[in-house]
């Protein structure tokens, strides 16, 4: 599998931490783009995320106001203070709740902002979706990219597939699930096994044939992409041994 890999956004490179034939991790850091603004907005909506001022002062109004209501509440029962003043007390009391919650909405707000300053951030610093090499380094240091403009492009080794040209006859035979012996040409000359993944159902009638794919695990990454291949189906009890496959693994090669 070959992935290339480039950017949701313009920019201008600031740093590329590989060159071909690199191996490189699934998230590992591959290319960062200049985002000073992008930093400096971050800071700025974590600082407003984290001020507490608003809230602590409407929370104590709020104490105050809630004993002041008290207060008139028992005045007023014992008919010390006029309807006015009640009022007014519970008015302040709702009045300052009210506040608290626009303090605590305002505090939200800036918490969502400053999630959305990192997410402009992080889309400035791509990482490897996979784990697998650099097969091209496209971009450098100092140039602008555009948007879907390729920087790199990576290949996934492990597994490999192995890409299988097979006659139509075989059709019925071939089922997904099937395990392969498969024989690499120069410069490995050797066999390994992989498994059946995909078995196209539309033959090509100009040369019947149809393809298939199978899985071939390369944990070590020690086996090299693009190699010729044949293939055979493995004997077994419902399986019997059949005729050869021709394929290659991806990376350039032809197939046969």
């Amino acid at each position: 599998m070959v992935v290339e890999i480039s950017t949701s956004v313009e920019g201008v490179v600031e740093t590329i931490t590989v060159d071909r034939g690199d191996v490189v991790a699934r998230d590992q850091i591959l290319v960062t783009l200049e985002s000073g603004v992008e930093k400096a907005s971050v800071e700025l909506a974590r600082q407003r995320a984290l001020e507490d001022a608003e809230i602590l002062l409407g929370q104590a109004r709020v104490d105050f106001e809630g004993r002041a209501k008290s207060r008139t509440d028992e005045l007023y029962a014992k008919k010390s203070v006029s309807q006015h003043a009640k009022d007014e007390a519970d008015y302040e009391a709702s009045r300052a709740k009210l506040e608290l919650r626009q303090a605590r909405q305002s505090r939200k707000r800036a918490e969502l902002e400053l999630a959305r300053a990192i997410e402009v951030l992080n889309r400035r610093i791509i990482r490897s979706p996979i784990d697998g090499i650099v097969i091209e380094r496209i971009a450098s240091p100092g140039e602008s990219t555009s948007e879907e403009e390729t920087i790199l492009r990576l290949a996934q080794i492990d597994p490999l597939n192995v890409e299988l040209i097979v006659p139509a006859a075989e059709l019925g035979r071939l089922r997904t699930g099937m395990h392969l012996a498969v024989r690499l040409g120069q410069p490995v000359n050797d066999e390994y096994h992989a498994e059946v993944v995909i078995v196209d159902p539309v033959i090509d009638a100009s040369s019947e044939t149809f393809g298939v794919r199978a899985l071939l695990p390369n944990p070590d990454l020690r086996l090299p992409a693009g190699i010729a291949c044949t293939a055979e189906i493995i004997a077994g009890e419902d399986q019997p041994a059949g005729a050869g496959l021709d394929g290659a693994l991806p990376g350039g090669a032809d197939v046969p």
